[in-house]
């Protein structure tokens, strides 16, 4: 780790860049985690040279304290011309104005440390939000699957007599839905958990995630539940047209989890709010997802050695972009 004169030139001195600029080498730190694993801890001046550049390049709206510091000096220099004042007084004068320019160094520092920190979190949103629209979202736009017939209506009904009947007594978000690892890495296990009481992992087909005549393939309303349990809120980005045929994927779900669980008086999944998209008031967590696990595990490598190395920490979570499941109904 650099001491703390080298990195005080490299915060003061060296070439800016812009958010894109920085963008680009903040996902090649990340792929490179993701490729050699703990090995990177044995390069980390590379990153440390990366986090300076980011900070050094990031504006501060305290660079005005210089403005006042700058009339003390030159006040005091004018007093020292004009020989006005002893020499105890022009030491002490002088020592006042470098002292405030170190606090006013660091508060800048600080300013843009924090700034930079933030720009951090928001490319880390940014990667999740990518990540589920090219695998979840983009691949299903356009296009309305028909669903066959959406399980044994005889098994589920001994199945929610058994176990899910006390559902209709709690709120939605007091049912939570997970995809679990199955031997099909296509079509995950269900488990549903209500009121903190989990229930055995059963097939999809036993709640309708998978069609009866295609058993081991997912169906619409699967693929619809697993965006949901990417990002919720969930945001859409398209065409008016393609925003309808997606609500109609998203209302086949609201009904199928009625269908489920009873009808309450507000709907499972809220309708569509502009600049934040649809909600679902239920719990839903995927346990599958590897590409987003990956992703997660170099982010939270890389937050450790920022907070060790700046000595601030950030609200870095993927799963920051999930409240939605726990707000109140």
């Amino acid at each position: 780790m650099p001491g703390l004169h080298q990195r005080f030139v490299r915060l003061q001195f060296g070439k800016t860049y812009t958010d894109e600029e920085l963008y680009v080498q903040f996902k090649h730190y990340l792929q490179e985690i993701e490729d050699e694993g703990a090995s990177v801890l044995n390069q980390l001046e590379y990153l440390h040279s990366f986090i300076d550049s980011g900070v050094r390049s990031q504006r501060s709206n305290l660079n005005w304290i210089y403005i006042m510091i700058h009339v003390q000096a030159a006040l005091w220099l004018l007093l020292f011309i004009r020989n006005n004042a002893d020499l105890v007084y022009h030491i002490m004068a002088l020592l006042v104005v470098f002292v405030q320019y170190g606090i006013c160094w660091l508060a800048v520092f600080s300013d843009r440390q924090g700034k930079f920190m933030m720009v951090i979190q928001q490319w880390l949103n940014q990667l999740d939000q990518e990540i589920i629209v090219l695998n979840y979202v983009t691949p299903d736009i356009g296009r309305l699957e028909e669903i066959d017939e959406w399980f044994d209506e005889r098994e589920f009904a001994r199945l929610w007599l058994r176990e899910l009947s006390p559902s209709m007594n709690m709120t939605w978000k007091k049912i939570l839905i997970e995809l679990l690892p199955s031997g099909n890495p296509m079509l995950p296990a269900i488990r549903v958990t209500l009121g903190g009481k989990r229930k055995a992992p059963q097939h999809a087909v036993v709640y309708g995630f998978a069609d009866k005549n295609k058993r081991d393939q997912p169906n619409q309303l699967l693929k619809t539940l697993k965006m949901f349990a990417s990002v919720n809120p969930m945001p859409f980005y398209g065409e008016n047209d393609d925003r309808e045929i997606f609500e109609k994927q998203i209302d086949r779900l609201r009904s199928h989890l009625i269908n489920l669980f009873g009808k309450r008086d507000h709907q499972p999944i809220t309708a569509y709010i502009d600049g934040l998209g649809w909600r679902s008031r239920l719990r839903i967590k995927d346990r599958t997802d590897s590409t987003r696990e990956l992703m997660q595990r170099s982010a939270n490598t890389f937050g450790k050695i920022l907070i060790s190395y700046t000595g601030l920490s950030i609200s870095r979570s993927i799963s920051i972009l999930s409240t939605g499941n726990d707000e109140e109904e």
